[in-house]
């Protein structure tokens, strides 16, 4: 069994797209996603838990991230978590884990869009990823 790596969020657009290009012309495209959890505790005071993802969308669907996101939409993204680290100036290792996107909805739209066009669908990109191992890459 190979198992499975999948991630699925609804929530904010936090920080802004930002988009940027590889040597070889290879879109890439950075944002953060903020998702909340609300609960009310025993004496009756809401509470409210924020988390934070960095969502990481490449070529073509990176392109497109750029177009149709803005900070404080909605948006749905599916896709896969992905670790990385590298080493810092300073030389200490660092890590950071994100969503490596396959797909992306915008869920919301700004309101002077909604009035223009109403029945129009939002806007919606999928890409497929390929998987970055294959079973002889896996060490057991």
């Amino acid at each position: 069994m190979n198992g499975l790596n999948r991630v699925m969020l609804i929530g904010r657009v936090y920080r802004k797209n930002r988009i940027s290009y590889l040597q070889d012309g290879t879109a890439k495209s950075t944002f953060t996603v903020m998702t909340a959890d609300r609960w009310v505790t025993k004496e009756g005071e809401e509470r409210e838990r924020r988390e934070f993802h960095r969502v990481v969308a490449w070529r073509r669907l990176g392109e497109r991230c750029e177009e149709i996101l803005a900070d404080g939409r909605l948006v749905y993204v599916e896709g896969r978590l992905n670790t990385r680290s590298w080493e810092d100036d300073s030389g200490q290792r660092r890590y950071i884990t994100e969503v490596v996107a396959m797909k992306v909805q915008r869920l919301s739209r700004p309101p002077e869009e909604a009035k223009a066009t109403p029945s129009e669908p939002v806007a919606e990109v999928e890409q497929k990823v390929e998987p970055e191992q294959s079973k002889d890459d896996i060490p057991f």
